[in-house]
């Protein structure tokens, strides 16, 4: 078996699997300058893709309690208020969503517990806090015995905040649409931790969003494109990994492949996705007052 590759997110992680690439046997030399146009590149993609999906393929089939507070060990004693803390999420989100499975038919904690993993495993997040509420960040929406007050008696403010924050409007709409600019809105305001658990949230249901209909696949493509990959670009946080899930996707569902580049400092980005000007285009379409929330947000 291959050695998983953990890390830091983003270019750190890319510039990993480039150097395996390098070492492999498929591999094309050193690269003095940095990078260099390469007739392999189109292989060389599809190395650093496959290997990203191997690791999420690994957080569905191998880990268990076991494993995952292994992980949770290493920056947190066992008998620390903090490792306590995630050990009772953990335990209330497991029972909570027991009985409820996901359209591929695993159970419904499993995703709860994907979502800490890749905040722990490739996000490098360290905060108790932030972990429980990764863990009960489906809980008030989907758990008719949840909400948010019982939330904040259980494990105090912050949590029930980020938890708050991370749960679609209950109120009606008129569309979907407007839906989820109230969403997108809500959590533009919240506390920055709150848009990094999405990011693991959305990059997991892209990963394993094989069971849905081709229609709701591809709308889940587009609205993280549209949405949530120039943040994780602004941010620094999972943007290679949603740029291979969505790739991936794509590529599963036969559609035209998205024109990619390597830039000059060894990161891996879409052309067409410029953070800046996804701003002005985009999310000014979502809602008028859209630079003044991105400052808001991105200069906490």
């Amino acid at each position: 078996m291959k050695e998983k590759v953990m890390g830091k997110p983003s270019g750190k992680r890319f510039q990993v699997l480039c150097q395996k690439w390098e070492e492999s046997e498929r591999g094309w030399g050193t690269r003095p300058d940095g990078y260099s146009l390469h007739k392999s590149d189109a292989d060389r993609e599809q190395y650093i893709r496959e290997h990203m999906k191997k690791n999420f393929i690994l957080f569905e089939k191998l880990e268990n309690r076991d494993t995952f507070f292994e992980r949770v060990h290493r920056f947190v004693l066992p008998y620390h208020e903090g490792a306590l803390l995630i050990a009772k999420a953990y335990q209330t989100a497991k029972n909570a969503h027991r009985g409820m499975k996901r359209k591929r038919g695993e159970r419904y904690f499993e995703h709860c517990r994907a979502v800490a993993l890749v905040l722990m495993d490739h996000a490098d997040v360290r905060d108790p806090e932030v972990l429980t509420a990764a863990l009960l960040h489906d809980i008030v929406e989907d758990v008719p015995l949840w909400d948010v007050r019982r939330v904040r008696k259980e494990f105090g403010p912050r949590v029930a905040e980020l938890v708050s924050a991370l749960t679609i409007p209950a109120r009606k709409f008129k569309s979907r649409e407007k839906r989820l600019s109230a969403y997108h809105r809500q959590l533009c305001s919240a506390p920055k931790e709150a848009l990094t658990i999405k990011l693991a949230d959305r990059l997991h249901n892209l990963m394993t969003s094989t069971a849905l209909s081709r229609n709701a696949q591809l709308r889940m493509v587009k609205e993280t494109e549209a949405v949530y990959l120039s943040i994780a670009k602004e941010r620094g946080i999972l943007c290679d990994e949603l740029c291979a899930a969505i790739a991936e996707r794509r590529g599963s569902l036969g559609e035209k492949k998205v024109e990619e580049s390597i830039s000059h400092d060894g990161q891996w980005h879409p052309n067409y996705l410029d953070a800046h000007e996804w701003w002005r285009e985009r999310w000014q379409t979502i809602f008028p007052d859209a630079e003044a929330w991105k400052m808001k947000f991105f200069h906490k």
